[in-house]
């Protein structure tokens, strides 16, 4: 899966909240990934991923649809918790054409209170939000494959008979 470089915005204050976006188009039909991301809300996906909610957008000033769904991140201390708090996270899905949707994700990082501030911190929220994104991507993949049929017992055989 290729994901689109996040676009980062620099803030002057690193204890503000900063945004990023990444992005990743799917080879899925929009009507396809925006039922998948309703059925999502109120599972976890991932570890640490909580769908909240989701919504559909009708069509505004000839934009197309799209489909918003936040996400909530446990951001629980602890000893292998990142430096930093991911506040929230908006998935948002819209049509690139019949066969194909773009998930975007945005998510609001900040330092965790007391925690070092080291240079590569941008960068490693940067990941841990793409991280999210892959994420709910993978489950709307894996929801997409169909169930495996389990082979009756002699079915398929060489030279097996056709009964009428």
């Amino acid at each position: 899966m290729d994901l689109a470089p996040a676009l980062l915005m620099p803030s002057r204050n690193m204890s503000e909240p900063q945004k990023i976006h990444h992005y990743v188009s799917l080879d899925l039909p929009y009507d396809t990934v925006r039922e998948g991301l309703y059925r999502l809300v109120g599972d976890t996906v991932g570890s640490r991923i909580h769908v909240r909610s989701a919504y559909h957008q009708s069509h505004a000033a000839g934009l197309p649809f799209v489909t918003r769904v936040t996400l909530g991140c446990d951001n629980a201390d602890g000893a292998a918790d990142p430096p930093f708090i991911v506040s929230s996270a908006e998935i948002y899905a819209s049509a690139l054409s019949e066969a194909e949707t773009r998930l975007e994700i945005e998510g609001h990082w900040a330092p965790r209170p007391g925690a070092e501030v080291r240079a590569n911190l941008e960068g490693d929220a940067s990941a841990y939000v793409r991280e999210l994104l892959e994420a709910v991507v993978s489950r709307l993949r894996r929801d997409q494959e169909p169930p495996r049929r389990r082979r009756r017992p002699g079915a398929g055989r060489k030279g097996a008979a056709l009964s009428r």
